[in-house]
């Protein structure tokens, strides 16, 4: 309502009636309303809706038909939308209420109004740093296709950048792709990258083209007809200010500013956190490859009495040949070593304070900062280095791994000793860790690390819990296997 002139404020005013209201209808792109005035017996029609579609129900010569065709087609080659009004006079009759094709026959045309909803500054932009991300960018809409064709090159959509194999079919209407078959569709090089005049099941063609071709489609819409292609689409986006319930129950998500360059900051967003975690898990498969391929070749080397297999290998019944590497066993060690171990790294860092920058340089705030990371960094170091020896056995404690060779409270020192090759490898490991946090330059700049002196008790103690916990955790499994 704009200036207190609402449809209900001009019809109170004017004691009209409304006896019939045929909605717009995606299907035949128009509306229509029946108003009766008091103390009359006539009928008032008005009907709007594409020029297209009206034409064929106006009392008007062919020349005025022309002459409304040439001026919408002006309009709409200059980015407007344009609506054809049309209005009848008529006896009153039931049939006006009850019936849309007697309504909506016989009109006399009114004149035509032109809108223009420009797109946002931005979206041009938008659309250029789509382009270099390889995304493809189509408008799928129902306005004419001159209309259309306007707003894809303010938009960079279209324009002289288009390959040869886009500018073919860069715009079509959408009853000649609907006319097209599937096999005739995923024949051509390239999708329409502007479609006009769209159905809601032409939107959803469109999507499962995409999806033929492999492709992920992301879809906005805010109209009750865009719903089944939002429902469709890999994502659906509907608009939050102008979008209806029905889109946003049908959408994946809801664009809050409506604004499409916020999409595209989303996909930024999205690749930069897929890039970090692509990196983390990088980073740390190839620190896991390195020791699980140096413990391999540790553990591969015979002593000399060539006892490397547990002396209660043979004890064991045969596994079931349906079992692989990853048995339930080994699955649910894993997870309980791995919280012992993150756990304790947490608690190695739980008297962090928090400095400023301390990510980007030294400062005088992070002296508490990296001497935590340090702390941290070599609890994690001697915990997994301890984990190389207790993982040998599943069920025996590493104190008492070979109970039928070594005896005595030094056991554990000959057991350690057992695979030379192994132990070398532990020792060197622990040998390491101590140019990381105390040799100039590379403790500071490179690894954002302090060398720690009191806090090796915490390291110290770390291990001790670590280990009794194991400890513990093997002696349950043994209870358990009884």
């Amino acid at each position: 309502m704009r200036f207190g002139m609402s449809k209900v404020t001009v019809s109170q005013a004017n004691a009209v009636r409304l006896l019939a209201d045929y909605p717009f209808d995606s299907s035949c792109k128009r509306m229509t309303v029946v108003y009766s005035a008091p103390n009359t017996s006539s009928t008032d029609v008005y009907t709007k809706g594409a020029l297209g579609t009206l034409l064929p129900l106006l009392d008007a010569s062919d020349d005025i038909k022309k002459e409304f065709t040439a001026k919408a087609d002006a309009l709409a080659a200059a980015g407007l939308r344009v609506l054809c009004i049309a209005h009848k006079s008529v006896p009153t009759s039931a049939g006006l209420a009850e019936s849309r094709d007697i309504a909506e026959s016989h009109l006399t045309p009114l004149g035509l109004a032109a809108l223009y909803d420009p797109p946002r500054l931005e979206t041009a932009e938008a659309v250029r740093k789509c382009k270099v991300a390889g995304i493809s960018v189509h408008i799928l809409t129902g306005d004419h296709i001159k209309t259309a064709t306007a707003i894809a090159r303010e938009v960079v959509i279209l324009g002289p950048h288009l390959t040869v194999a886009e500018a073919v079919n860069a715009t079509m209407p959408a009853a000649a792709f609907d006319a097209l078959s599937d096999a005739q569709i995923d024949g051509m090089e390239k999708l329409p990258l502007v479609l006009a005049r769209c159905s809601p099941s032409t939107k959803v063609r469109m999507v499962e083209t995409m999806h033929r071709r492999t492709a992920f489609c992301v879809m906005t819409g805010d109209g009750v007809n865009d719903s089944p292609a939002l429902k469709k689409a890999d994502v659906g986006i509907a608009m939050g200010f102008n979008g209806s319930d029905v889109a946003k129950e049908a959408a994946d998500m809801v664009l809050t500013d409506d604004n499409f360059a916020s999409i595209v900051t989303a996909v930024k967003e999205g690749r930069r956190l897929f890039d970090n975690i692509q990196k983390f898990l990088l980073h740390l498969l190839i620190s896991n490859i390195a020791q699980v391929i140096l413990l391999l070749i540790g553990l591969a080397f015979k002593d000399e009495h060539v006892k490397s297999a547990q002396p209660d290998i043979k004890l064991r019944p045969p596994h079931d040949l349906r079992i692989v590497v990853f048995t339930r066993e080994i699955i649910v060690d894993k997870m309980a070593y791995g919280v012992f171990l993150c756990s304790l790294c947490i608690a190695a860092f739980a008297s962090v304070v928090l400095g400023h920058d301390c990510n980007a340089g030294y400062n005088d705030t992070c002296g508490i900062v990296y001497r935590a990371r340090a702390t941290t960094f070599a609890t994690l170091s001697f915990l997994l280095l301890v984990t190389a020896w207790e993982v040998k056995h599943f069920t025996r404690s590493f104190f008492n791994m070979y109970p039928e060779l070594y005896g005595g409270a030094f056991s554990v020192f000959k057991t350690a000793y057992r695979n030379k090759f192994l132990f070398g490898a532990v020792l060197a490991g622990f040998a390491i860790t101590f140019p990381v946090l105390y040799l100039p330059v590379i403790d500071h700049i490179v690894f954002k690390h302090e060398g720690i002196t009191w806090e090796w008790g915490i390291v110290v103690g770390c291990v001790v819990v670590y280990v009794a916990l194991i400890k513990i955790w093997k002696a349950g499994k043994r209870r358990m296997s009884k």
